[in-house]
């Protein structure tokens, strides 16, 4: 313990005098350094004071050229003056005019005189016009008229004209007539629709006649529409600048009447006389489907409406067997090894003097729309295309694994 206290005591004075030793080195150094210019000591900063606001002047800065960027295009035309919408004007109410006068109107069939019921439009032609129509002729009353007459009263004198909605819509309307005080009597004598045989004479694709089949008439519904405007109206416009109503609309599908298949012989002409078909009213249109099958023969199938132009038709029975095996699949089956082969099918046309030329104008629609391996395959032809060149099924795509 008495030995150590000397050891650090020698060591304390050795410490202070190398700091001593430091101190006068590096006072020597600068002294030397400031008389030979090792080392400059920098002068003094200048502290800028801030110029009054007022001595400020805006700097002189040259002109930038601008960039395509930033030139804008010139427009080749004056933008487009898009205009507000205007709110659509409504026509104003346009009453009829009442008078002192009655009808007594009654509706006759034109081909065998006797009485028939209809929904009828009177017309008033020439009526005056009001506030918010100009003249024109003007839908004065619409009645059920039954077979046995109807009165139409509060009527102005006046010149009319009627339109029967159970007319054929074909058929011209009755002529105008004249309503006079107190009352007036009137008949109009209505051409109504009929109804008309379906014929067909069925062929082979050889030529030869079929004389035995079975078909079946089946009424699908019918094309149903409000009474149109007729033709003769002077229209009435309104004086508001609105557009003028549309009078009729239409395009309404209804019913439904199923029929039973009938095994027919054709007659001494070549024909079968399948059925009647009704013709259409100024409102209704009846449609139909005609089937036709005979043997291992393709089937035949006719959509047609009441208002054709012929009921007189043509058709072509045919093999569907060389029709299936002008299709093959990928690994040369044809159709008719598949599960499901094609779907062959005739249709008919309207008969003319030719039979020939009615019968090369047949077409026949094949097709394949399954739910398997093939794409879906649809094609049609004539008796002139036989034989019918190869085609093939292609593969469906393999569906993408998600």
């Amino acid at each position: 313990m008495d030995d150590a206290k000397p050891q650090r005591s020698a060591r304390a004075a050795a410490v202070v005098f190398v700091c001593l030793a430091a101190g006068v080195w590096f006072a020597m150094r600068a002294e030397r350094g400031g008389q030979h210019g090792d080392a400059v000591t920098p002068p003094a900063r200048e502290v800028a004071t801030a110029p009054d606001p007022g001595e400020l002047a805006a700097p002189e800065v040259a002109p930038r050229a601008p960039t395509d960027r930033e030139v804008a295009p010139v427009p080749d035309a004056p933008p487009e003056v898009v205009e507000e919408p205007q709110d659509e004007v409504a026509p104003l109410p346009d009453p009829v005019e009442r008078g002192e006068c009655a009808l007594f109107l009654q509706l006759f069939d034109a081909e065998t005189r006797e009485p028939v019921r209809s929904n009828v439009q009177l017309w008033r032609l020439d009526a005056p016009g009001n506030e918010g129509w100009t003249r024109g002729d003007q839908l004065q009353a619409t009645l059920d008229v039954g077979d046995g007459g109807r009165w139409f009263r509060e009527l102005p004198a006046g010149r009319y004209r009627a339109r029967c909605e159970g007319e054929h819509r074909a058929a011209e309307d009755p002529p105008e007539f004249v309503v006079e005080c107190p009352t007036t009597s009137h008949h109009l004598d209505l051409s109504l629709p009929r109804e008309r045989d379906v014929t067909v004479r069925l062929f082979t694709a050889d030529g030869d006649p079929v004389r035995r089949a079975e078909f079946r008439l089946e009424r699908r519904g019918a094309h149903t529409r409000s009474a149109d405007r007729p033709s003769w109206v002077t229209r009435r416009e309104p004086t508001n600048g609105a557009l003028s109503s549309v009078f009729g609309m239409g395009g309404g599908w209804s019913g439904r009447m199923r029929g039973g298949w009938r095994a027919l012989e054709a007659d001494a002409t070549g024909r079968f006389l399948v059925g009647a078909c009704a013709e259409g009213t100024r409102t209704s249109t009846p449609t139909y489907v005609l089937e036709m099958r005979a043997g291992d023969f393709a089937p035949v199938y006719h959509d047609f409406d009441g208002d054709a132009e012929t009921m007189d038709l043509v058709s072509v029975l045919i093999d569907p067997a060389p029709v299936q095996a002008s299709v093959l699949a990928p690994d040369g089956r044809t159709c008719a090894e598949l599960a499901d082969g094609l779907r062959v099918t005739a249709g008919a046309v309207g008969a003319t003097d030719d039979p020939r030329a009615d019968r090369e104008r047949v077409v026949f629609e094949a097709s394949r729309r399954w739910k398997d391996d093939y794409q879906d395959l649809e094609f049609e032809f004539r008796v002139t295309d036989l034989p019918l060149p190869t085609r093939h099924l292609e593969s469906k795509a393999a569906p993408t694994p998600r």
